[in-house]
């Protein structure tokens, strides 16, 4: 529908004629219209109309010349029902809005023969309102659940829209999902919400993809979720935790080790404890990636390591065995080369992720010899990454204890301004040191607890609890949290370990 347009011209008599040389008291029309701003909403394909109201709050007659819709080809204007306003006297007008789209602005422009204000304008606002189809969640992902059980998720249908939804059907596809309920009202009123449960049974250790189609009226068409899963075989598992501490959700890792002649040793005491490191990393069920660098352009050796990596203590350990550069005793330059590389495009993309905290393990038995200086070299990689934790395995400070490294002047100062863990690289033991970096690296402080949720569902039966290494009695599962809890909370900063048999859960 194009806009309409009602011009209403009057023949001036003498009633309305604009007198030359009246002095500044002579009698005069002031024309007023309220308001100045119109909304209006209907369902798609409805319309909605609005009042505009046209004063005279003058003390002579005010001719009105016309109403025009200049902009807005949704919106029309009435006719006007007068030509003329005696002081104090309104008229209504009436404005129209046809909702086809999905929302529209105007311009209403309004004449008279008042010389201050000849033309009015109101501004107009039009929105179609539509039901809207929300799914949570989307994706529907099950993860890795172990073969012969059923597992299900429920799943929100929310009408977010300002109209009514009608469902006309909820289907699942894929061999392994199916629906257990599917009894949704055939109309979601807006901020109605109503439940299906969708079913995985995976029968062998593989990949399983599927959807969940939901057809109903929302204007963007029919809904399509991914639903996903992974048999897992009936496998030990192990978590563990530590008291008044939660565990991050994901961390970037990078480590850098100084290549040069005398690190050999220290590269072994690394490598001797690659495998402690990973397991500590496994068994927080955090979301990591990591990478070793040690060549001057910052590029990874060998591959970035997460979860889904196939024999990660054996890549982390070549990656250890990486080259040397000109650089190998400027690990922060190293450092920064590596986040620069992190960009799209870069040998190192997609390593840096967002809102994700970065920590930084730098390992070398010289001080810190960057070019710029360690203190501007730093500031240059919080720069690139604000949210950075620096750890150090490096010569004492000020003072080294052993003859084999010098004092870590850089590092020690990078780790008191990023909040990490300085620790001495003359230690013949680093099982510590380990632990020190795998917890900084890992976990924020938390409440003190009695509750310690598991990643995987377990045959409750096969459920052991360690406290410090001691075999603990005090818990229950509890299968609807898929947790373990104390009857008593463990003490603070205790560490507890969790082993068990994958399962069907309760």
């Amino acid at each position: 529908m194009r806009a309409s347009v009602a011009l209403l011209l009057c023949a001036c008599n003498s009633d309305f004629e604009i007198q030359q040389g009246k002095d500044a008291n002579a009698a005069a029309p002031a024309f007023s219209v309220s308001p100045v701003v119109l909304s209006l909403e209907a369902p798609l394909g409805d319309i909605d109309t609005g009042i505009i109201t046209l004063s005279n709050d003058g003390d002579a007659a005010l001719a009105l010349l016309g109403a025009e819709v200049v902009s807005g080809a949704r919106f029309s204007v009435g006719a006007l029902g007068t030509t003329r306003l005696a002081p104090g006297e309104s008229v209504d007008l009436v404005v129209t809005f046809e909702a086809l789209v999905t929302e529209e602005l105007g311009t209403l422009q309004l004449y008279s023969d008042d010389s201050t204000l000849e033309v009015a304008e109101v501004q107009l606002s039009g929105r179609a309102l539509t039901p809207l189809l929300a799914v949570e969640p989307d994706p529907v992902a099950f993860g890795s659940r172990t073969i012969g059980c059923d597992w299900d998720i429920d799943v929100s249908l929310f009408n977010d829209g300002d109209a009514d939804l009608h469902v006309e059907q909820v289907l699942a596809s894929g061999d392994r999902f199916s629906l257990t309920s599917a009894e949704v009202p055939p109309t979601l009123t807006p901020g109605e919400s109503a439940q299906v449960s969708v079913r995985y049974s995976p029968l062998e250790p593989v990949a399983s993809v599927g959807g969940l189609v939901v057809g109903s009226d929302d204007p963007g068409g029919d809904r399509q979720v991914t639903i996903s899963g992974t048999g897992a075989e009936a496998a030990l598992t192990e978590q563990a935790y530590q008291q008044g501490f939660d565990v991050r959700e994901d961390i970037d890792i990078l480590v850098y080790i100084d290549k040069s002649g005398s690190m050999g040793d220290d590269n072994a005491r690394l490598k001797d404890n690659a495998e402690r490191f990973m397991t500590q990393l496994t068994a927080l069920d955090t979301n990591y990636q990591l990478m070793v660098v040690t060549e001057d352009f910052g590029c990874h050796n060998e591959s970035i390591i997460t979860p889904a990596t196939a024999s990660p203590v054996a890549v982390f350990s070549r990656a250890l065995d990486g080259p040397a550069g000109g650089l190998t005793e400027s690990g922060l330059s190293v450092v920064l080369e590596a986040l620069e590389e992190s960009g799209s495009g870069g040998c190192n993309a997609g390593f840096l992720r967002d809102d994700v905290a970065l920590s930084v393990i730098l390992i070398s038995d010289e001080p810190e010899q960057s070019s710029a200086g360690w203190a501007s070299t730093l500031d240059e990689v919080l720069a690139v990454e604000p949210d950075t934790i620096i750890s150090a395995i490096a010569g004492d400070y000020p003072t080294s204890a052993c003859e084999t490294a010098e004092a870590g002047d850089g590092y020690y100062q990078a780790t008191v301004k990023t909040g990490g863990v300085f620790l001495s690289i003359c230690e013949t033991d680093w099982g510590a040191h380990i632990d020190a970096i795998s917890d900084i690296s890992t976990k924020v402080p938390g409440e003190i607890t009695d509750t310690f949720y598991l990643s995987d569902y377990p045959d409750p039966s096969t459920i052991e609890v360690l406290v410090d290494d001691v075999l603990s009695t005090g818990w229950q599962y509890d299968p609807k949290r898929n947790a373990v809890v104390f009857d008593t909370p463990p003490a603070d900063e205790a560490y507890i370990y969790v082993t068990f048999t994958r399962g069907c859960g309760g």
